[in-house]
């Protein structure tokens, strides 16, 4: 009794919190007050229903137990097998009906959403066909097929190659099959998982903690619009420009590492976070002088210095910079629909080039240096490495892939303003990092792909999207602290000491 007191508490706690913006809406059209009561009893009908769930949770996890959770009926009955199995069979059941409820809620906004609609209904086939094993009593074969999927995800091999395979070839065809909206989603999110691995390699490789990352993500936009707009042309497009945002982008990493050497934690943060608002105050102010770099050259040559390196550049200001072209195919310029079509395909390539590239790097030398670095920079640097070179290397190609990503994004949207590269991209950014697993480049991926491609899917419950991903974000930090996948870290096995063999033995003995 005392548990039903302690949720409907909770519940009409949580539906008092969100009165304002669940019940009360105000027409923009005569200002008329709507009363939406509805919303506020299926709010405490559901958290009703998730405080038992958000209980037990923390029993399982250890954090109080099931006197103090007044859950001690519910563990006594979850203590015989068959109510276990018949429990979990009820949830998957319930969690594949909710995926197909949304699915069809969103169908009803969007019309072009089949894909959703698509992947809801097959999580929801694989939860009634492990809730059909879960009531039949064949819950151990579920167990036996979800620990030999999760041995093959983990182990590096002819499974895991077979998995990105299909996954590649699934999405080269799939623009030509899906409109054209879809496909401008599915593009931004490749940029995004660019940018998060980028940041992964400063904050989950290096662990120094960015908040302005997103500076380095407009150096790259703006360098690819200002220079097409003075010297776009035949041979200086798309192509050429793209390493060149990169490399500007590398070259902004190294300048702000420069003089933050010595910083860690917090105080890292906080000059970061005060250099993105530095770029973007620049940005604002519509012009950048480069009479310093004019008056280095003018040092050592005495010809006359072109217009360009001697006038302001014009940044746009507020209004940004409209009418940038898209992409040319060695001069060969598309429509609409094929430029879009033409710029996914260049952001899969960079994404797969990124994977393949932040991969080998967490394999070599260099990425163990880095996860030095983090663990203990006083004995990394105790043990030979050189912590400055680190870091450099660290921020400036960190940097070097925003840079990229903030070319693709200036070629996809053909306008860009100030107002793309504030501080609450940056924090989105991190939020993909923490996410997904610092330090783990398959949960990155993925935490990309949920914040942006789901929230899309989800623009039915736009007034409550907010309230969806602030939750989701405490359940991460209290249940998964280390994110979706979290990195797995190496280990070396010694034949006759720790290999699989000699500890099968030593457990037989």
């Amino acid at each position: 009794m005392r548990g039903i007191v302690r949720s409907l508490l909770v519940s009409l706690w949580f539906m008092a919190l969100t009165f304002p913006l669940l019940v009360i809406k105000i027409s923009p059209l005569n200002g008329e007050v709507i009363w939406r009561f509805a919303n506020a009893l299926y709010l405490g009908l559901g958290v009703f229903f998730l405080s038992f769930v958000w209980r037990a949770l923390l029993v399982v996890k250890g954090i109080t137990t099931a006197k103090e959770a007044d859950l001690e009926w519910l563990f006594a009955f979850l203590a015989d097998d068959k109510n276990r199995a018949r429990a979990s069979g009820a949830a998957l059941l319930a969690a594949g009906a909710a995926s197909l409820a949304a699915a069809f809620s969103t169908m009803q906004i969007n019309a072009s959403s089949a894909g959703g609609l698509l992947a809801a209904a097959l999580f929801a086939l694989l939860c009634l066909r492990a809730s059909f094993l879960c009531f039949t009593g064949r819950g151990a074969e579920l167990k036996r097929s979800c620990n030999a999927a999760s041995q093959a995800a983990t182990r590096p091999g002819l499974v895991r190659t077979a998995v990105l395979g299909v996954l590649l070839l699934g999405l080269i065809p799939l623009p030509f099959f899906i409109d054209m909206y879809q496909v401008n989603v599915l593009a931004s999110a490749f940029i995004w998982i660019m940018l998060g691995l980028g940041l992964n390699i400063v904050v989950g490789q290096a662990g120094l903690l960015v908040l302005g990352y997103v500076a380095f993500y407009a150096v790259g936009a703006y360098s690819y619009a200002i220079c097409n707009a003075n010297f776009g042309g035949e041979f200086i497009g798309f192509w050429v420009l793209l390493p060149f945002g990169g490399f500007l982008a590398a070259v902004a990493g190294i300048l702000l590492s420069l003089p933050v050497l010595r910083l860690r934690g917090d105080y890292l943060a906080i000059v970061t976070l005060g250099f993105g608002e530095i770029v973007r105050i620049i940005l604002e102010g519509g012009s950048l002088s480069l009479a310093p770099v004019a008056s280095l050259i003018s040092l050592f040559t005495d010809a006359p210095l072109p217009a360009w390196l001697t006038a302001p550049l014009n940044l746009g200001g507020p209004a940004g910079i409209s009418d940038i072209p898209y992409p040319s195919f060695f001069g060969l310029k598309f429509d609409m629909d094929a430029s879009i079509r033409y710029i996914y395909f260049i952001a899969l390539g960079m994404t797969c080039l990124t994977i393949f590239v932040v991969t080998r790097l967490r394999d070599s030398r260099l990425g163990r240096s880095w996860m030095a670095l983090r663990e203990d920079e006083i004995a990394c640097e105790a043990m030979g490495i050189n912590k400055v070179a680190t870091k450099l290397s660290a921020f400036a190609l960190g940097a070097c892939w925003a840079g990229f990503g903030g070319v693709l994004f200036a070629a996809k949207t053909s306008f860009i303003n100030p107002s793309s590269f504030t501080f609450m991209e940056s924090a989105l950014i991190l939020s993909v990092v923490v996410l997904g697993g610092l330090g783990s480049i398959v949960g990155v991926a993925l935490g990309a792909c949920i914040l942006i491609i789901l929230p899309e899917y989800l623009r039915s419950f736009d007034e409550y999207r907010m309230l969806i991903f602030g939750a989701c974000m405490v359940l991460m930090m209290v249940f998964r602290p280390q994110g979706l996948i979290a990195p797995q870290k190496k280990r070396r096995i010694i034949k006759g000491v720790n290999d699989p063999e000699t500890l099968r033995q030593g457990e037989a003995s």
